[in-house]
């Protein structure tokens, strides 16, 4: 006979599994609204900590292997399904070691029922468990493979989960009294207000249990782990023993809203664009609500449970011993090829793309190719040279890297090792600073890209003097990158360079420092620069705009197409008007790993031109795009370099 269902856990699971769709929801918002930032950081403090609690105590008890099964089932079902709409929506690079989304919850499970077993009998496990989930994230090499960085870093929720008695719940909190109930809010009060004020100083990389980026990390998690288990107590100590309409129903089918809520919150999103915040965040608790119901429907469960008995039933098949070969086999071969079809299906397009070029310019025939005159070498090597690279930018590792344990000290003069020799020689030479320099606290570079974690770029003061010494005169910090430590990072960026003696272009103080010509003189050349990005990451086009501070240029079909276009003009007039000699744009645009130029960059080049540009320059398409010699409006020679691809790969010289 089924043991009857407590209502207390019901209406405490149900509690947070809205959380966990609502966080869903704010966190792939959250680098746009602050309020969503602070939001979705406060409900990460706790939720999977809670939920690992519950899941502990509710894991006493020998494990079954069809439940083991169901859970391996569940994973490879919907991680591959979240790993053909990563790649279909993003054309991330994806892995089968990768938990995708909030898949990897599901690994959690498998590995701490199989091992809770045996470490739930070892004296002192809780301590230990904590001591090593603190020390693990010192450690970069366990990483997201798998999700072990933050099964270990969840496991003494789970264990303290698995370690408590039935009766200590029942007498202290499922029993209970208005003064508990009291003192419970107030904890859960006091908790909320210490998440809210520990946001600004957390990122999600920390709350997610990736490895340290700082030393100091190591006191923010455990931090974390004291307001989480604030949290937990007080919600144990609030939460009601009794059947709520729908509420309750919703906490006895938590599984299937987790298994299945993920790929709705990435959905409904991308049916609506432009939004402000009041909808949005009326658009993201109405959709919780909607998927908690929904998903919590007995059919839901039904079907689900149909599915894995069925595949169960295949994969166990005790008669026929050559039938059980064959359905094994298929059931294997299915496997196997759902998950490595993606991997066959995401080969780069710039592989694609070389290999089309290559094939079309083969030929057997001999060519003769001119050869450069002793007159036009001299010409060439007495005229005004300028050297563009790609992105100077510096992922999760390559921060890493460029730390010596020794020193304890930052220093990526390394990485201009092989062309430092090319960047001095060069008359004038321009990098593209792809990231902002907003001190430790703010914590460097979230991801590695392609490795399914946000990326939130942050490089240490001493990538920015390794820049400097490597011979640019100029870098432009007018990126999608440029605000992802928020407005006072970008600010925080630009002053360093200053102190360093870099020059910057593309981040403005205010409004009138904007409007400031820029011309720089290098060689008796006067150089008239104007800097401007698509847009940033985690910003919506009329936040920008609001700004005032950052060179903002937009789509064509944009309603503030005109309005945009119409500030180009205005800073192409006043540029002009200080008679440079030459007119240098730097735009950050383009379709990424795009060989060719897009609509975007078409429109926008043009738009140069007729204003005067006599150099164009632009990246972020991160591949090699093609240079075009051409004449501006004044019928003065101009070129355009649409990309050079990143600095990491090559220099192109210009």
């Amino acid at each position: 006979m089924e043991k009857e269902r407590i209502k207390y856990f019901d209406n405490f699971k149900a509690t947070l599994i809205f959380l966990v769709v609502f966080g869903h929801f704010l966190y792939d918002a959250a680098g746009e609204n602050a309020i969503f930032d602070i939001i979705a950081k406060v409900i990460y403090i706790f939720h999977m900590p809670a939920f690992a609690f519950i899941s502990g105590y509710f894991s006493k008890g020998d494990v079954s292997r069809k439940k083991i099964f169901t859970f391996a089932f569940y994973y490879i079902l919907m991680n591959t399904a979240l790993m053909y709409f990563s790649l279909i929506t993003t054309g991330t690079r994806i892995s089968i070691t990768t938990p995708y989304y909030s898949m990897w919850y599901i690994i959690a499970l498998i590995i701490w029922r199989i091992s809770v077993k045996y470490l739930g009998k070892i004296k002192g496990i809780t301590v230990i468990s904590v001591i090593i989930a603190l020390l693990i994230g010192k450690f970069s090499e366990i990483s997201n493979v798998f999700a072990i960085s933050r099964i270990v870093a969840f496991f003494p929720f789970f264990i303290i989960g698995y370690k408590i008695k039935e009766d200590v719940i029942n007498k202290n909190f499922i029993k209970k009294d208005i003064l508990t109930v009291l003192l419970g809010i107030i904890l859960l009060m006091f908790s909320i207000l210490l998440g809210a004020i520990m946001s600004s100083k957390l990122t999600f990389n920390e709350l997610l249990m990736y490895p340290y980026t700082s030393n100091m990390q190591i006191v923010n998690r455990i931090i974390i782990f004291g307001v989480a288990t604030v949290f937990i107590y007080s919600f144990l100590l609030i939460m009601p023993n009794k059947k709520l309409p729908l509420f309750t129903k919703i906490g006895e089918k938590t599984l299937y809203i987790y298994l299945y809520h993920r790929i709705l919150t990435l959905l409904i999103p991308m049916l609506y664009t432009d939004l402000n915040d009041k909808i949005q965040v009326t658009i993201f608790l109405l959709s919780s609500i909607v998927i908690c119901i929904l998903l919590s429907r007995e059919f839901v469960a039904r079907w689900s449970e149909k599915l894995v008995n069925k595949v169960y039933e295949i994969i166990t098949l005790k008669n026929d011993k050559y039938e059980v070969i064959l359905l094994r086999f298929t059931t294997l071969f299915i496997l196997l090829f759902t998950l490595t079809i993606p991997n066959i299906i995401s080969i780069k397009s710039e592989y694609i793309d070389e290999i089309a070029k290559n094939s079309e310019s083969l030929s057997f025939e001999n060519k003769i190719y001119d050869v450069i005159s002793d007159e036009e070498k001299e010409e060439i090597d007495n005229s005004f040279s300028i050297l563009f690279t790609g992105d100077l930018i510096l992922l999760k590792d390559q921060v890493k890297r460029g730390y010596d344990e020794k020193t304890q000290k930052y220093n990526y003069d390394n990485i201009f090792e092989y062309t430092k020799k090319y960047i001095e020689e060069a008359d004038f030479s321009i990098g593209v600073f792809e990231g902002p320099m907003a001190s430790s606290k703010k914590g460097y570079s979230s991801s590695d890209f392609d490795d399914n974690t946000k990326l939130y770029l942050n490089f240490p003061d001493e990538f920015g003097i390794a820049v400097k010494n490597a011979g640019f005169d100029l870098v432009t910090v007018a990126n999608n990158h440029m605000l992802d430590k928020g407005e006072e990072g970008l600010l925080r960026t630009k002053e360093v360079l200053e102190k360093i003696g870099l020059t910057s272009t593309g981040a403005y103080s205010n409004e009138e420092e904007r409007n400031n010509v820029q011309i720089i003189e290098k060689d008796g050349v006067k150089i008239g620069v104007l800097s401007y990005t698509y847009g940033s990451n985690y910003y919506s086009e009329d936040e920008l705009l609001k700004m005032k501070t950052i060179p903002l240029i937009v789509d064509k079909y944009s309603k503030n197409f005109n309005l945009v276009k119409k500030q180009v003009e205005e800073d192409f007039e006043r540029l002009k008007s200080a008679n440079p000699d030459i007119i240098v744009v730097l735009p950050h645009m383009g379709t990424q790993f795009m060989n060719q130029t897009d609509e975007f960059q078409n429109t926008w080049n043009e738009i140069f031109l007729k204003l005067g540009a006599t150099v164009i320059l632009g990246d972020h398409a991160h591949i090699v795009q093609p240079v075009e010699i051409t004449k501006n409006s004044d019928g003065e020679d101009a070129i355009i370099v649409n990309c050079p691809r990143k600095f990491c790969k090559f220099v192109q010289a210009v």
